[in-house]
């Protein structure tokens, strides 16, 4: 099983910091299960330790979802770009489902090729995305 990280020791980027620190501390709290994933790229994906590791990321993402939507609702962001964040937030979490449920039917499927695919996702998401919510923060 992949070793336990804490979600301080995957800090992010200065210029990848929201300033939001509940978004800031679920952003590096997905990045740690990310990389606890890739820690064991030749495990099968229906394996116990790694079913419990992507279980946990299913679970977060649509909890940091909900909040960082909160968040947006209230932070004046103009509703435009709040629908669309939460179309790609509604993609992400069907494609990463569909994902996770194709994976653990064949059964033969190693993490190394689903967390290639989830880690470009997030990433994208985090890296991308998330940052507009910067220019909405007030110091």
């Amino acid at each position: 099983m992949a070793r336990n990280l804490d979600s301080k020791s995957f800090p992010l980027d200065a210029s990848q910091i929201l300033g939001v620190p509940i978004l800031d501390r679920q952003h590096r709290s997905i990045l740690a299960l990310l990389k606890q994933l890739e820690c064991t790229p030749e495990a099968l994906i229906t394996s116990e330790g790694i079913n419990e590791l992507m279980t946990r990321l299913m679970s977060q993402l649509p909890e940091h979802f909900d909040t960082e939507e909160e968040w947006m609702k209230s932070s004046g962001m103009p509703s435009q770009l709040i629908a669309e964040h939460s179309v790609e937030h509604t993609r992400v979490i069907e494609d990463l489902t569909h994902l996770q449920t194709e994976a653990m039917k064949k059964n033969t499927v190693k993490v190394g090729a689903v967390v290639k695919i989830i880690r470009e996702w997030i990433l994208h998401h985090i890296y991308g995305l998330d940052l507009e919510i910067k220019k909405y923060v007030k110091p």
